[in-house]
This record gives structure tokens, C-alpha cells and sequence, in this order.
């Protein structure tokens, strides 16, 4: 009797357990989210869906063409059911989403946009810079490209010194609307110098790239920051948005001509007038 009762005991342990699997197996189907659509989602959001209709994402996401599962919200969002049927966290919400994973999931359409390696190894990206703290995925954007704000603005919410670099004496025409920081710095790519590509300065100042016979290492960027090395890209209390002025500018390189000709100017009123390169002189003289 005793071995009776323990196989019973055992049956019956068996058995509970077969049936607590075959609960949760049929609970897990019951609570497998599915996809709703767009418009079930707007039921509820309603005042939010009259402002994405008109949004870029909207525009490409809703295309009569595509045939995605789950498209538009849910395509960022996840599959709605639970979270339709009450359990109001049961949602994907990439603004709460850490950087990383919020790159993550905005690459999957903008990869053909620039490689996600691209974005990982630019500056923003190694800062951990989210996507959703320069562009607005659901409202009207305000600037180009989605952004939350228009072009300089943006920048200098996070970049306060620069603004007002641009307001020195000698500066780059960015507040005055005739040059955008987009013209000269990529935010997704990886940097160069300061996220600037190498020939950033010669898209408009052809006439320093060259070639020349005898060019300058230093216009070259072989070794040093190339342009950089005697320009400040924002502004400067110089004119040519000179880092130094005079015979400054020079000896931050040329120390072994620190007392030749004191008092007397290198460049321009000086002696090397061909500064960037020339076709006459090793020396860049008249």
C-alpha cells in the first residue's frame, strides 16, 4: 500500500505539473501581443494621429505601397493588443529607451541613410546622444530633417560656447542665416577634425586646395589640423579668423624662427605672401 501511495503522490505531482505547463503555455498564447493597425491606434491618440498624418514619417511609413507587419506605430512601437486592452505599459516606447537601443531601432530604416558603424563611432553617437533629443518623430518638425528646432538653435542648445564665437568680430556667416552648421559638420558621421570632413574649407575656398608646386604641409593637414591649425571655423577677434595675430600665427610651428626678423611680419605685408602654396617658391617668398 505504501508503494501505491507513493506512485500515487508521484501521478499526482506529475500530473499538477502537466497541468500548471498546460496553463501557462495556453496563457502565453492568450498574452502573445499581436499587431493592431495604425488607425486602432489612433482611436485613442487621436490628437496625436492628426499631428503625425502630416509628418515625414507618416508620409513614408503609411505609403499605399508598403506591406509591413505592424505598419506605422507599431513598427516603432511593438505589437499593440495588451496595451489596448489595458495594460498601458505594454508598449515600446523608444523616448525611454536607452541611446543605444534607441539608435538601434531608428537604423533599421535609416541605414540606408549612413551604416549603423557610421553612427557608432561618430561624436554624438559616442556621447550617447538619442535620436529623439534632435529630431521629433511625431509632432511637426520645426527645422529640416525632423529636427526640434531649426538650425543654428538646435546646435547651440547644447553647443552655448559656439554661439558666441559666432559673434566675434571675424565669424563665419552662421547667425546671419547664410551658412548653416549642417555646411560644414556631419552630426551622424565619424569625426575628421571636429566632425568637419577633409575638404570641408575648400567646398568654398577652392582657391587655397591647389594644387600647388610647392605646397604648405600644413594647408595639406599631413600633419597638423590642417585649415584649422591658423583658423578658428566660428569667429575670431582677427580678421581671416586668424587664431593668433602676426608673427604668432607662424611661430606656433616655426620656433627656430622666433628671432629672425623681430618686429617684422611673416605673411602678407612680410616676405611668404604665398602662405597656402605656391608655384614659385619652396619658401612661399614674393
Amino acid at each position: 500500500m505504501k508503494r501505491w501511495g507513493v506512485c500515487l503522490g508521484i501521478a499526482c505531482a506529475i500530473g499538477a505539473l502537466l497541468f500548471t505547463a498546460a496553463r501557462l503555455a495556453g496563457q502565453s498564447e492568450e498574452e502573445q501581443p499581436s499587431y493592431l493597425s495604425a488607425e486602432a491606434c489612433a482611436g485613442c491618440h487621436e490628437d496625436l494621429a492628426k499631428e503625425w498624418e502630416t509628418h515625414p514619417h507618416a508620409r513614408f511609413l503609411m505609403a499605399a505601397g508598403r506591406e509591413v507587419e505592424g505598419k506605422g506605430c507599431e513598427e516603432c512601437h511593438g505589437p499593440g493588443s495588451n496595451h489596448a486592452a489595458g495594460d498601458i505599459k505594454a508598449i515600446r516606447n523608444p523616448a525611454k529607451m536607452k541611446p543605444a537601443e534607441e539608435a538601434a531601432l531608428c537604423l533599421r530604416c535609416h541605414r540606408r541613410d549612413f551604416p549603423a558603424q557610421d553612427w557608432h563611432a561618430a561624436a554624438h553617437g559616442r556621447a550617447r546622444i538619442a535620436c529623439s533629443k534632435c529630431h521629433d518623430v511625431h509632432h511637426p518638425p520645426k527645422g529640416s530633417k525632423m529636427l526640434r528646432q531649426p538650425v543654428p538653435d538646435l546646435c547651440f542648445s547644447c553647443h552655448p560656447q559656439q554661439r558666441g564665437q559666432f559673434r566675434q568680430n571675424a565669424h563665419h556667416p552662421v547667425l546671419e542665416g547664410r551658412l548653416s552648421c549642417l555646411d560644414c559638420h556631419d552630426p551622424h558621421r565619424p569625426p575628421t577634425r571636429s566632425l568637419l570632413a577633409d575638404d570641408t574649407c575648400t567646398q568654398c575656398h577652392a582657391e587655397k586646395a591647389g594644387p600647388f608646386t610647392y605646397a604648405h604641409d600644413v594647408a595639406l593637414g599631413d600633419t597638423t589640423e590642417g585649415c584649422l591649425a591658423c583658423h578658428r571655423s566660428h569667429g575670431s577677434p582677427h580678421p581671416q579668423l586668424l587664431r593668433l595675430a602676426g608673427r604668432g600665427l607662424c611661430q606656433q610651428c616655426h620656433l627656430d624662427k622666433i628671432t629672425h626678423n623681430p618686429g617684422g611680419r611673416c605673411w602678407q605685408s612680410g616676405c611668404h605672401v604665398d602662405f597656402h602654396g605656391s608655384h614659385r617658391d619652396p619658401r612661399f617668398l614674393r
